[in-house]
């Protein structure tokens, strides 16, 4: 659907290498409509989401930082319901990075058994 809305101007990147990786439900879509939703989208500044596996047992979700000149509100409600979800299935937090050109957050797989 953000293909069809935003066109090339949004581009989704998915590397997992075929590899199967659990997470929360919902997770992968909070996260990449919080990208959207704080980042600006436009043909001069296209929005890049990055999915990839990382090799310490993470799911790793980025994208380049181009926040909006008008913030939307926000409750904070979606990067904090991922932090408590997770505080309640898998005892390794949920990491948020941000350097000033890149926003990052990085979910622990959960393991098949614990799935």
């Amino acid at each position: 659907m953000l293909n069809t809305r935003y066109g090339d101007n949004f581009r989704l990147n998915v590397s997992v290498n075929g590899e199967t990786a659990f997470v929360a439900p919902l997770t992968l879509q909070i996260l990449v409509e919080n990208a959207v939703k704080h980042n600006i989208i436009s043909k001069t500044k296209p929005l890049n989401v990055d999915i990839a596996l990382e090799e310490n047992a993470y799911l790793s979700v980025s994208n380049n930082l181009q926040p909006k000149l008008t913030p939307e509100r926000s409750t904070g409600f979606g990067l904090q319901s991922i932090k408590a979800r997770y505080a309640l299935l898998i005892d390794k937090p949920v990491k948020v990075e941000e350097d000033g050109v890149i926003f990052k957050v990085s979910i622990p797989i959960i393991k098949n058994d614990q799935a």
